[in-house]
């Protein structure tokens, strides 16, 4: 039995790492309008919402692990003795 995730599960961690992406560069783009804004209209707003994407990278990115997890009470390949194989 391969120690790998179902199909699902496993395109759900590719989307969820996906997103975890756009976050990320998401925090990019508001740290830059933030440290250099167009108009004062914008106050804090870049901030906030930089501090928001930085959150949502990190929760979509643990996700995206959680997601890819090995099935439980299988040994992965690399641990099983000789003889078990």
């Amino acid at each position: 039995m391969p120690n790998v995730p179902p199909s699902w599960q496993q395109a759900a961690s590719t989307a969820a790492f996906a997103v975890a992406l756009t976050a990320i560069m998401g925090v990019a783009l508001f740290v830059t309008v933030g440290m250099n804004p167009k108009s004062h209209e914008y106050s804090y707003l870049p901030w906030y919402y930089a501090a928001g994407c930085a959150v949502a990278a990190l929760f979509f990115h643990r996700l995206s692990r959680w997601l890819d997890r090995p099935a439980p009470g299988v040994v992965p390949s690399e641990l099983r003795t000789t003889t078990e194989k």
